[in-house]
């Protein structure tokens, strides 16, 4: 019913709007955590940042390496730092910022009812 349009989802009224985020900031508390030099299989030595406190889509073509980066290098380097997780992440320079939260939570499509949230 929503493709359709009978059923919206209202727009709020005001948005979180992240901090500017200034290239080559290594500060910490900057409010964004950044990959830099993610090059693992089709991800060729790329940076990307991330706004903390934010609703935020990785999009892409198939083979983009979407699942390469959010899975592989980012979830694998934030279940290393918060629970010890012996799984390797995928090849990285370093990852920035990540003092600004305090866990992971992994939100898949199972079904709602066996979601850790």
């Amino acid at each position: 019913r929503y493709l359709s349009g009978d059923l919206k989802i209202n727009i709020p009224k005001s948005k979180t709007v992240p901090p500017p985020y200034v290239k080559g900031d290594d500060n910490f508390d900057s409010g964004w955590i950044t990959i830099e030099g993610a090059s693992q299989n089709n991800l060729k030595n790329i940076n990307v940042s991330f706004p903390v406190g934010c609703l935020t889509c990785v999009s892409g073509i198939s083979g983009s390496g979407k699942s390469t980066l959010i899975d592989e290098i980012f979830r694998k380097s934030l279940f290393r730092k918060f629970y010890q997780s012996k799984e390797i992440p995928g090849k990285h320079h370093k990852i920035c910022g990540l003092n600004q939260i305090d866990k992971a939570v992994v939100i898949d499509q199972s079904p709602i009812g066996r979601s850790p949230r």
